[in-house]
């Protein structure tokens, strides 16, 4: 890297649906405009594995690609093994911002202590990253993933979903569509973002409601 590029923002992606899937392809691509991009995701799909480590066998990596900005590895681990293995062995500095996902499918309400989505930005938070989770509320393969990381982009850019506030959910006053997740463990900031169908120049105004224990 040439030094200007090494003062641009160090962006660690990660998910749970694998390192092929095509939301963590979309989001690196869309964080790539935001800086240097390390994308440490599981070798295969690990949904469901909430902030699960592997201690019973060695965790392995290996370099898929590298680019000028943006280096893709696969990991044998779970998500939470690839958020610890980059920042603790790989990458030589820290990264400025974790981004998990895109998930395809929606990790609303109950869902988020389950996902290994928000279980990698969780991880994140205990390792003093800035991290965002955010998943596509869309469940069929023609999913179009380019949307959700157009509403991740302003909140990486601006931090602004580092909040102490207790998890939230921020939807649209005129649909009933979840779109934004605020969450708070301890002194941990995540933030969820979840998009629909709703095209973003439909929104009207913002309500912020407590999260539910059950999505709808």
């Amino acid at each position: 890297m040439t030094e200007q590029m090494n003062q641009r923002p160090l962006i660690l992606v990660s998910n749970d649906d694998g390192v092929d899937a095509r939301g963590i392809h979309a989001l690196a691509e869309g964080m790539r405009l935001l800086g240097d991009v390390f994308v440490m995701a599981p070798d295969g799909p690990r949904s469901g594995m909430s902030s699960a480590i592997t201690t019973t066998q060695p965790i392995t990596y290996r370099v898929l690609s590298e680019a000028e900005d943006m280096t893709i590895c696969s990991c044998s681990g779970t998500p939470t093994d690839c958020v610890k293995l980059a920042v603790s062995e790989v990458l030589d500095r820290k990264p400025d911002l974790l981004v998990s996902g895109v998930n395809h499918g929606g990790n609303e309400a109950l869902s988020v202590h389950y996902s290994g989505t928000i279980g990698a930005a969780i991880e994140g938070c205990v390792l003093d990253i800035p991290s965002l989770g955010v998943s596509l509320v869309h469940y069929r393969s023609e999913a179009d993933f380019s949307e959700a990381v157009r509403l991740a982009q302003p909140a990486c850019k601006t931090g602004e979903f580092i909040e102490k506030t207790r998890f939230v959910q921020i939807t649209p006053s005129e649909f009933r569509d979840k779109v934004f997740g605020i969450g708070r463990l301890g002194v941990l900031f995540f933030l969820g973002v979840f998009h629909t169908s709703l095209a973003v120049n439909e929104w009207k105004e913002f309500a912020v409601i407590r999260v539910q224990y059950k999505a709808e």
